[in-house]
């Protein structure tokens, strides 16, 4: 018992050597993650976005060490940061959680990411600022993104269409892989709704050149 318990007092004190040079690392890049996320942010649409990562002691070292990430943002600039599973909105968390992925992923490759409408409520230029942002992430990992604005889905390499269909006295999703034909008339329905105009397709057609 002896020995074991002096094994287990040398293995405690390699971790917490271990877990103190991780924090210290930490300490070191939090400060300038919190200003990458947060310049992203303002560029997608959250002009006056104030966010910060706080790092603070856990009361155990565990299997990432001894610290606890806490993600704090003001999306209105009143300084009033607050944890943001507590105050942001929808569209707020979906733009906060694509602007931590672009920064804490750069590293990393060969993940899926899904952004569901992630453009709602957004003005053409900031649907198209995220748009260029997936298209980032999507250099080194498979993203898909379910959205209605022609300029997210003008950024995108492959297009499915989703569409409901009876079979059977049942309404069934279907999905369809649209052609580059396609592509063009479903963005330029996108600007013109059901009717597709000589000048939506061009609209299109100039979204899609962006990018070709």
């Amino acid at each position: 018992l002896a020995e074991l318990q002096s094994k287990l007092a040398v293995r405690k004190s390699e971790t917490l050597l271990a877990a103190n040079a991780l924090s210290q690392r930490r300490e070191s890049s939090v400060i300038g993650f919190g200003k990458e996320v947060e310049s992203l942010l303002r560029q997608l649409g959250m002009p006056k976005a104030r966010f910060t990562a706080n790092l603070m002691k856990a009361e155990e070292v565990g299997l990432y060490g001894q610290d606890q990430l806490g993600f704090l943002i003001d999306a209105n600039g009143d300084d009033n940061l607050q944890p943001i599973e507590e105050v942001a909105s929808g569209g707020e968390s979906a733009r906060l959680m694509l602007a931590l992925k672009a920064v804490s992923n750069q590293d990393n490759t060969q993940l899926t990411m899904i952004f569901d409408e992630i453009d709602t409520g957004v003005s053409g230029e900031v649907a198209k600022r995220i748009g260029s942002l997936m298209q980032r992430l999507a250099s080194s990992n498979q993203v898909l993104a379910v959205t209605h604005s022609p300029g997210v889905a003008a950024k995108g390499k492959n297009h499915l269409k989703i569409y409901k269909q009876e079979v059977d006295g049942r309404m069934v999703s279907q999905f369809a892989e649209l052609s580059e034909m396609d592509r063009i008339d479903e963005l330029a329905g996108m600007f013109s709704g059901d009717s597709i105009t000589e000048a939506s397709r061009e609209s299109a057609k100039g979204l899609l050149s962006e990018d070709s």
